[in-house]
């Protein structure tokens, strides 16, 4: 087994495991120090290790370690740390634990506005988004109604006569190193989706807001998009349990999958809750997964926007779909459905 040289991290010592050691990423994450997946094959630990290495955290390893293994045990008390002392809760539904992007959109009523218009009206906004004399966005859309544009660390902002969105999407860029070798450098930083979630949010309220300024709009609904990338062996227990039932009839010998299905999870007299679940399976083995949900309410009687109600029916929103998004991680939405599936 290699082992790299434990490093101190926030009163606890992280034991790194490279990629050829297949250690539980449930129990890594739940017993031990958060590890965020931000690409197909990297990896990082909270404290801030190397995130060009492709590195498995386990406090519980490390407790196991350190009992037997003489040269961590007096690195650890070096440290003056106490291997009990590495070990917290860390509460992280699975959005978090692979790495998945966040978006939200609001769909509006319909509204021309032209895009020198959205655009001088977000000055304050995109200003902010320069240091010094560098301008840190790019704009990657401008029609005559359409706007969209990107923060230099990954922000995504959308703006259409019937749409406004927020979306994360990790940033690089080649820079010249030394001997005029190029070097592909982060620009985004990696966080869990949790925490982007809640970034995206605060951008788009405060967009929304500046909008909403220019005509007061009605609220046709809201989604909550979770999009992730991963390896066919790390796919959460859920998306596992649908992949075995639909390769099935063929012995398990599924090459590719192109599966989409939109269902209404809740409806009442106000409004109606719906997500569309979108997986594909490509066909070269390497190739990593894309699994994309996008959880919507949708309004009945559209409401006038409001900034007070629309930050808590975000809020509320968001916590439905997360919980939403953890059942279909977790197969509890599949579990009854499959088993009959299999008993006929």
């Amino acid at each position: 087994m290699s082992i790299a040289r434990p490093e101190p991290v926030e009163g606890g010592i992280v034991l790194c495991v490279f990629s050829g050691v297949k250690l539980g990423r449930e129990n890594a994450t739940r017993y031990g120090l958060t590890f965020l997946r931000y690409s197909a094959c990297s990896f990082r630990t909270a404290g801030g290790l190397n995130p060009d290495e492709v590195l498995y955290a386990s406090a519980k390893y490390l407790l196991a370690e350190i009992d037997g293994n003489e040269w961590l045990r007096s690195y650890a008390a070096r440290l003056r740390i106490s291997p009990s002392a590495c070990v917290r809760e860390c509460s992280m539904n699975w959005c978090d634990k692979l790495g998945s992007t966040p978006a939200i959109g609001y769909q509006l009523d319909w509204h021309t506005l032209p895009s020198d218009i959205l655009l001088d009206a977000l000055s304050s906004l995109v200003d902010g988004m320069v240091s010094g004399d560098e301008q840190r966005f790019t704009i990657d859309l401008k029609d005559a109604l359409k706007l969209t544009f990107t923060s230099h660390d990954g922000f995504q902002f959308g703006l259409e006569p019937a749409r406004i969105f927020v979306e994360f999407r990790h940033r690089a860029a080649y820079r010249i190193g030394a001997g005029g070798i190029p070097n592909l450098v982060l620009n985004s930083k990696p966080s869990p989706y949790t925490e982007l979630l809640d970034e995206v949010q605060r951008y788009l309220q405060n967009t929304m807001e500046i909008v909403n300024r220019l005509k007061v709009r009605r609220l046709i609904g809201i989604g909550v998009v979770a999009t992730t990338v991963v390896d066919e062996h790390d796919v959460p227990p859920g998306i596992r349990k649908l992949l075995t039932h639909v390769s099935n009839p063929w012995q398990g010998k599924l090459e590719t999958l192109t599966f989409q299905a939109q269902t209404i999870v809740h409806e009442d007299e106000e409004f109606s809750h719906r997500c569309t679940h979108t997986v594909v399976k490509k066909l070269k083995n390497d190739d990593p997964m894309d699994v994309i949900f996008d959880y919507q309410r949708v309004y009945k009687k559209p409401p006038e926007v409001d900034a007070s109600r629309l930050r808590t029916a975000t809020e509320k929103v968001k916590s439905v779909a997360l919980d939403y998004f953890e059942q279909l991680a977790q197969g509890d939405r599949f579990d009854d459905f499959l088993n009959n599936a299999d008993s006929k």
